[in-house]
């Protein structure tokens, strides 16, 4: 009886042990768990102030390239830092942190091909390099109203698009190439296809090379087809549609070899295996 009760006795007291042991482990494992997660917040919270305030990722320095006019860098150094400030992290480490800038930037302006962005971390410094995009020309559109405004706009030299409204020019440093208007011109809508530009720049190389003195340049979208109006009042009519390497430059390049463009009045390049000329 003594033995049952002693058994029972133990039983109960091993029970209540195993409880407050269970308990004391929770309680430890609480207590490195907080201590661990308050250590782990206040590392962060240290980071990010040091992240923040430190001078060592202050940023005193920034220097641009591809723009030479300084109001016009005022101007642009505002847009991007208005765009840096879209992006979280930006609004907490703050626009003059070495960490706020990334390697590349979207142009806002569309005379702008890339923004790259090289940053010095030792020196303090950033170097944004602006590349501009490369005018081939004056692409205006002619209205078919005669009083209405003529558009004229910049022509960019990589992939035929519009960049910005330009002044209307005729001269023989920057070529004015006239296209009648049939819809509203947009910036950078392109001009023709790509396939049509390219053999495009290859006769506004050979104008050039040639020393032809342009008077005006005429597209003819249905025709897919440019007209050249020299001041020798001779017109040069190129097809588009086929590379002016292999036959229309070469043949012109011979013409030009054997007569003068005063004693011609047009040539006609717009078959690829032939040769239309008429002399005055």
């Amino acid at each position: 009886m003594f033995l049952f009760r002693d058994l029972k006795y133990y039983k109960i007291m091993h029970f209540h042990l195993a409880k407050k042991q269970r308990r004391r482990k929770k309680f430890k494992f609480r207590l490195k768990l907080y201590s661990f997660l308050t250590a782990f917040l206040l590392l962060i919270a240290g980071s990010g102030y040091i992240l923040r305030y430190s001078e060592l990722f202050k940023i005193y320095n920034i220097e641009i390239t591809g723009i030479e006019d300084e109001r016009k860098k005022i101007k642009f150094l505002s847009s991007i830092e208005k765009t840096l400030f879209e992006n979280p992290s930006v609004r907490i480490l703050g626009e003059d942190n070495y960490f706020s800038w990334p390697e590349k930037i979207k142009p806002l302006n569309p005379e702008h091909e890339e923004i790259m962005v090289s940053k010095y971390f030792f020196e303090n410094k950033i170097k944004i390099d602006v590349k501009q995009k490369e005018k081939l020309g004056i692409w205006c559109k002619m209205p078919l109203e005669p009083k209405a405004i003529t558009q004229c706009f910049w022509l960019n030299q990589k992939d035929g698009s519009l960049i910005t409204e330009a002044p209307a020019t005729k001269g023989q440093l920057i070529y004015q190439i006239d296209e009648t208007q049939t819809s509203q011109t947009k910036e950078s809508e392109r001009v023709m296809k790509e396939n049509l530009f390219e053999n495009f720049k290859k006769i506004l190389i050979a104008l050039k090379d040639f020393n032809i003195s342009v008077k005006s340049i005429f597209f003819d979208e249905s025709l897919e087809e440019l007209k050249v109006a020299t001041k020798e009042n001779t017109e040069i009519i190129f097809s588009l549609r086929f590379n002016p390497l292999k036959k229309s430059i070469p043949a012109l390049a011979e013409i030009l070899n054997k007569s003068s463009l005063s004693e011609i009045k047009y040539i006609n390049l717009t078959v690829e295996n032939k040769i239309y000329l008429k002399n005055k």
